[in-house]
């Protein structure tokens, strides 16, 4: 799939996850990670979270899964520690100690000038896992986070006007 590729064009909601997934794009039609079974990480879904991520373009600060209540969506504030041992977490990490590759895909939901102005989920490339740590946020919690760092020699990322 070339960079810039854009599922479900014009739509703000489910179209463009239903396209990933009858592809094969990014196979979990809800989940914004799309893991290896007991490896790492093929793909994110940048679109919304609870506000701990941070997207600069040619740099992500992705904040890891849990400290949430089951139930609880990924906006939801985070109510207890993130640790290693989630899922997400771990395939994340492993990508890192791997320098495995991961596809960027960024979402309408996205609160960056980086997200697509057209709605949809536009893919942006390949990005390893630059550095695995754990910080802890303004309530005292455990935030597992992810540096991601954008291969070089993509085509350049489209910028919107005005982010929400």
């Amino acid at each position: 799939v070339p960079v810039g590729t854009v599922f479900g064009a014009g739509d703000w909601q489910r179209e463009g996850r239903k396209e990933m997934t009858d592809t094969g794009f990014h196979v979990p039609m809800v989940q914004p990670e799309f893991l290896e079974p007991n490896g790492g990480c093929y793909a994110l879904i940048l679109n919304n979270d609870n506000g701990s991520s941070r997207d600069e373009g040619e740099t992500v600060w992705y904040a890891g899964s849990g400290g949430r209540h089951r139930g609880q969506n990924r906006t939801a504030k985070q109510s207890f520690h993130q640790d290693w041992s989630n899922t997400v977490n771990s395939a994340l990490k492993l990508t890192c100690e791997k320098r495995l590759p991961v596809r960027v895909i960024r979402g309408p939901k996205l609160s960056s000038k980086f997200k697509p102005a057209e709605g949809g989920y536009r893919y942006d490339g390949l990005y390893n896992v630059e550095k695995a740590f754990m910080e802890v946020n303004s309530d005292r919690l455990k935030v597992c986070m992810f540096q991601l760092v954008r291969h070089q020699g993509q085509p350049p990322l489209p910028v919107t006007k005005k982010a929400k």
